[in-house]
């Protein structure tokens, strides 16, 4: 319906808000519309008869607007409860799915532990993409196999004698690589190589086996167990730049777990026998993992999606 239109008021018509200063509310459909001019231009708004309206209750009005305005209240505390829950909820199925991972991983240095195939080694290098100067392989109860020094054909790079602080002069009687390969065969045929951060071992070993045109086991990948990357979980501590779990040094995971070091880790031996008393440790822990969620690991409002605030009938 199509209500006329007047630019005066016409009598017994008024506006809601005039009637509602007059302490009057309409009670029936606006008749007509009035138009008046503005600084913005011309305005409407709809006129009631004065006739069809009835007094207002002010306490009942108040009554009403409080009621309102508790039901809001309560409608965001509503929001705020659902927010909440939503976020203890997806924290928990976080926690339980980083639990899972360190379940596996204990139970990952458990199976290694009970494999009567499994060596431990260590090796130091000239440099990080270099040749290796020293190999040690021991046993998991830390008898040593192997542990010899290599004489490299190339000279050691500052940065990895700061580190290891082996000499050019400590490796001019040592055997060269081909030579300690003689050793190592027998030893490692038919078993497993666990290094931590095995893919330095493995590429080292494999640029020394290039340094003297040679190949065998060590240069592949398969051949080698990470216990690095195996204990990125145990150590429960989240790169969330990386999305994926932080690696610690050995000598930071030994002191993560109470095992003390018994020689230097950046040697050889030192580190393997240090490796293998991780070893030991790791798969004889009970399997309760954290009760919280692991360090750099945090829900926040953007995994939930939305918050109380931006929702649209807050």
């Amino acid at each position: 319906m199509i209500l006329p239109v007047h630019r005066e008021i016409p009598e017994g018509l008024n506006r809601k808000t005039d009637l509602k200063k007059l302490g009057l509310a309409s009670t029936g459909d606006p008749l007509t519309r009035y138009e008046y001019r503005t600084r913005k231009g011309w305005e409407h708004c709809n006129l009631y008869a004065v006739a069809a309206t009835t007094p207002i209750d002010w306490k009942a009005n108040e009554q009403a607007r409080k009621t309102r305005k508790a039901q809001r209240e309560q409608h965001r505390q509503d929001l705020e409860t659902m927010f909440s829950e939503e976020l203890a909820s997806l924290e928990a199925d976080t926690l339980a799915d980083a639990q899972q991972e360190w379940r596996k991983a204990v139970k990952r240095f458990r199976h290694w532990a009970d494999d009567p195939r499994l060596l431990i080694v260590g090796t130091q290098t000239t440099g990080l993409t270099g040749q290796v100067v020293e190999i040690a392989v021991v046993t998991l109860d830390g008898t040593p196999l192997v542990d010899t020094l290599v004489r490299a054909t190339v000279p050691i790079e500052p940065g990895a004698h700061r580190i290891h602080g082996l000499t050019d002069a400590d490796l001019r009687d040592a055997p060269a690589w081909p030579e300690v390969m003689e050793l190592l065969k027998p030893v490692l045929q038919g078993r497993l190589c666990l290094a931590y951060n095995a893919e330095f071992d493995r590429r080292a070993c494999a640029t020394s086996n290039a340094a003297h045109g040679m190949y065998n086991a060590l240069s592949d990948r398969q051949y080698w167990l990470c216990a690095m990357t195996a204990y990125a979980s145990i150590g429960w501590a989240w790169s969330d730049r990386r999305g994926e779990w932080r690696w610690t040094s050995l000598r930071n995971a030994c002191f993560e777990q109470g095992v003390a070091p018994e020689a230097d880790t950046h040697r050889a031996l030192g580190g393997a026998q240090a490796l293998a008393r991780l070893v030991s440790k790791l798969s004889s822990m009970p399997p309760n993992p954290p009760t919280t969620l692991p360090e750099g690991m945090a829900i926040t409002t953007e995994n939930v999606g939305w918050t109380p605030e931006e929702h649209p009938s807050w």
